[in-house]
């Protein structure tokens, strides 16, 4: 059940007009008065989404997994300055080197007299495999990730390549590696031969000229060159021996492999400052002075949305029909009564909430004790 179904038009339109307009700027540091700016363009947003009362902290982006847009707007700006603009950058103690990142070339300009390299490419499994061809795999097995080639001959392998790839690389960085790599072994023999993958994803980004990945582009310029190699797409694990072989090789590469270093994909970069993100976010939590009564119910930050409901905030927040915020409102009925509820007053209030939502229960029933203990006058 969506508690927030207007989470998404948030995240989809606003979130993401205000993240191109910081990632725009790569040098994008915000100071504390930009800061105060960003909560209060998404405080009201937020409170919206959650029926919650104007009165309640900016904490309540913790109850639907919203990073708050000031870090949302910093990651961005970082990403430009590291994987577009190629500039170093330093956040929360971690150095970030472009070096070490995958970064986009702009898509080659093929001429349409060369640009016959779809006509070579199939990705029509057929149903024999010829005896001499090369056959790659790569995968990403037991925490580690390699790929190989080997070469065979009258149904006999003659030679093999194997390559171990760091942790944070992918397996379709992997997938062209190898086929890479099998294209420049055949051009250095002068052997016309056919490449054998079982890649769908990494075939279909060789014959398509938009490409911007070095390593797809690197790729597509050695088929260019050696206009008699063939490449083809073959079913992963269905008993072909030659294509079996390739694999047995590759769970050999992730363990006994050569390391071969290969800069990290976009993606790795992405999840480190998501991880440095949430670590920034958990210490301004920890450390404020605001929201400490949802902070109580959910200590810790994650991006997965809360499954409460209107009630659910108001009851945590403890707005409402509760006598310490009318009193906190000056409400004349309920002038000088500033103290908790007592265990028989919260029974009148949770029927209240229980008759408006009755999935309501289940936040009730895992917190009614913890509260009640803690209070003196129960």
């Amino acid at each position: 059940m969506n508690f927030f179904p207007e989470l998404s038009t948030h995240q989809t339109i606003f979130q993401d007009d205000i993240q191109l307009c910081t990632s725009s700027c790569s040098y994008f540091s915000p100071n504390q008065r930009q800061q105060r700016l960003f909560n209060s363009i998404q405080r009201n947003s937020l409170l919206n989404i959650t029926g919650a009362y104007s009165a309640t902290p900016t904490a309540v982006p913790q109850v639907i997994g919203i990073t708050p847009l000031r870090i949302k707007a910093q990651m961005e700006s970082i990403l430009v300055r590291v994987g577009r603009v190629c500039r170093n950058y330093n956040w929360e103690g971690s150095r970030f080197l472009y070096q070490d990142f995958q970064q986009s070339n702009t898509p080659i300009m093929i001429h349409p007299a060369h640009s016959h390299l779809k006509d070579r490419v199939s990705v029509v499994s057929y149903p024999h495999c010829p005896a001499e061809a090369i056959y790659t795999d790569g995968s990403h097995l037991k925490g580690e990730t390699g790929c190989d080639f080997c070469v065979i001959q009258n149904n006999v392998q003659i030679h093999q390549w194997t390559a171990k790839l760091s942790l944070h690389n992918t397996v379709f960085q992997a997938k062209a590696l190898e086929i890479k790599d099998a294209i420049n072994w055949a051009d250095s023999k002068g052997i016309p031969t056919s490449i054998w993958s079982d890649s769908e994803s990494a075939i279909r980004a060789i014959f398509s000229f938009k490409s911007s990945n070095p390593l797809i582009q690197e790729t597509q310029q050695a088929l260019l060159q050696n206009p008699s190699m063939q490449f083809n797409w073959i079913k992963a694990h269905v008993c072909f021996l030659c294509n079996e072989a390739a694999d047995n090789l590759n769970k050999q590469a992730t363990e006994e492999g050569t390391h071969f270093h290969l800069q990290a994909p976009k993606c790795h970069l992405k999840k480190l400052l998501m991880n440095l993100s949430l670590s920034k976010w958990q210490q301004d939590l920890d450390s404020g002075d605001t929201g400490r009564a949802i902070f109580n119910i959910l200590p810790k930050v994650t991006l997965t949305p809360a499954s409460w409901s209107k009630e659910s905030i108001l009851f945590a927040t403890g707005h409402d029909p509760f006598p310490s915020y009318l009193y906190r409102f000056r409400h004349s009925a309920h002038a000088g009564k500033r103290k908790t509820l007592s265990f028989t007053q919260l029974l009148v209030i949770f029927s209240f909430y229980q008759t408006k939502c009755r999935k309501y229960s289940t936040l009730v029933g895992k917190h009614t004790f913890k509260y009640t203990i803690k209070n003196k006058n129960s």
